[in-house]
């Protein structure tokens, strides 16, 4: 009897996936990055895939619209709590009660870095915000938004501005001064006595003094409150 040996075919499926370039102009660039060359938990590599999948804290509106990730306020949509925003001559910076100003004038010992001595930190009555969202920007400003239910503040910063500007919605806001030695000066110099409807006042913190204006007719008033360290 004869046995008959067939050949056995083993045939394997090799799935290929290429990429459609991307034109631009007269030029192309790779629809992705392969992902042997992408950064891991376990090893450095290219970080686009991070960037692609992050979280960005931008508005509704503004998802899709192209962000600068170099300029000077682009750590706002990067991060849920920014670090500083050195607009010059001011700083702000955002945590989740409200926001920071600070008027550095001197150097570190170093000589690499403004300090941060004195600072305004505007927040509102019972108001817990979800981390800022940048809502709009341009060449020279940038404006973004904390929000708690109702409850909105709007803050726009321009770079060179001597200026911050406050817009609430829903909330009273609450200026609480940080240093050392607070006067509270009127627009002669002299000792502000509260409380008082006017424009504004100037708060001298340290030799420093944070000019406070508001609209017509705001009333302004003083109340004892326990420090909370928001560093």
């Amino acid at each position: 009897m004869k046995k008959v040996l067939l050949p056995l075919f083993v045939l394997f499926t090799v799935f290929v996936f290429a990429q459609n370039p991307v034109r631009e102009g007269n030029g192309s660039y790779a629809e992705y990055t392969v992902s042997y060359m992408c950064k891991t938990e376990n090893h450095t590599g290219d970080q686009s895939r991070v960037m692609e999948n992050r979280t960005v804290y931008v508005t509704e509106e503004n998802k899709g619209r192209a962000l600068p990730t170099n300029d000077w306020w682009s750590d706002l949509f990067m991060n849920e709590y920014i670090s500083k925003l050195w607009a010059y001559p001011l700083v702000a910076k955002t945590d989740e009660h409200g926001v920071f100003v600070y008027y550095p004038r001197e150097w570190n010992e170093t000589g690499n870095e403004l300090e941060l001595d004195t600072r305004l930190e505007i927040y509102g009555n019972a108001f817990n915000p979800s981390p800022a969202l940048v809502s709009d920007w341009h060449d020279w400003d940038v404006q973004f938004v904390q929000r708690d239910g109702d409850k909105e503040l709007k803050t726009t910063l321009a770079h060179g501005m001597p200026f911050v500007w406050f817009e609430p919605k829903n909330l009273t806001l609450k200026f609480q001064p940080k240093g050392e030695s607070i006067n509270c000066l009127n627009g002669m110099g002299q000792i502000q006595r509260f409380p008082f409807t006017g424009t504004g006042f100037v708060l001298e913190i340290d030799g420093y003094k944070y000019g406070v204006y508001a609209p017509e007719g705001t009333t302004f008033t003083q109340i004892e409150i326990t420090p909370v360290d928001r560093e």
